[in-house]
């Protein structure tokens, strides 16, 4: 159910780009605007990944996922590149799974 939601959110952004890249070439955005645009992508998608990560069946869950993105987001905010990033968050998931 949720790939649908992924791929018509994408869908939607890109739409919204190319009406941004058409439409703000013949009118000048005020500055809150082109703060809320730069804003809307990561805003999805730590959403869309918080939901993946916390959320099963309509139910609250807190297992070896969540560990596995907390690493991510420490290993992110130390400024490390982006394929250790992925590589150490799911080692540390791997790990947690075998271990429960």
């Amino acid at each position: 159910m949720i790939w649908p939601a992924i791929f018509i959110l994408s869908l939607g952004a890109y739409l919204f780009k190319i009406v941004g890249a058409v439409v703000g070439v013949r009118r000048e955005q005020s500055k809150k605007i082109k703060a809320f645009l730069l804003l809307l992508p990561p805003a999805l998608l730590s959403s869309l990944v918080a939901l993946q990560t916390f959320e099963l069946n309509g139910a609250l869950v807190l297992d070896a996922r969540v560990v596995g993105v907390a690493t991510g987001g420490i290993i992110a905010y130390y400024q490390r590149p982006f394929y250790e990033v992925v590589v150490f968050s799911a080692l540390v998931t791997a790990v947690v799974r075998q271990l429960l």
